[in-house]
């Protein structure tokens, strides 16, 4: 098994940050927004229990299918986007791994020429 070329592996590390940003971009905002609509949400669950008591229309609300189906978007938006970000921390991190074991070998190549 050949072994890879170190600019391949900079190239590679440079693409992994590159796709991982990419999708943590588009997960994020969404995220974002399926949070902000979870109040909507719940406030428009509520209104269809108006005849009743508060806390009672409330809690119906909030176990209602619509509710909790936007809950459970909700949490796959946030796994993906942080499943995303943890994958992009780790391509950074490798990336620069990567540059500080360049900059050694550098390092040291110019030692060895004294």
């Amino acid at each position: 098994m050949s072994e890879i070329a170190f600019e391949d592996k900079m190239r590679i590390a440079v693409q992994e940050i590159q796709k991982w940003g990419l999708e943590y971009a588009n997960y994020r905002p969404l995220a974002d927004h399926l949070d902000e609509l979870k109040k909507t949400i719940l406030s428009s669950e509520i209104l269809k229990y108006a005849e009743e008591a508060a806390w009672k229309a409330e809690a119906k609300a909030r176990t209602s299918e619509a509710y909790l189906v936007h809950l459970d978007g909700l949490k796959v938006a946030h796994e993906r986007a942080n499943m995303a970000w943890a994958k992009l921390e780790a391509a950074k991190a490798k990336f620069d791994a990567l540059r500080s074991l360049l900059s050694y070998e550098k390092k040291q190549m110019e030692t060895f020429k004294e």
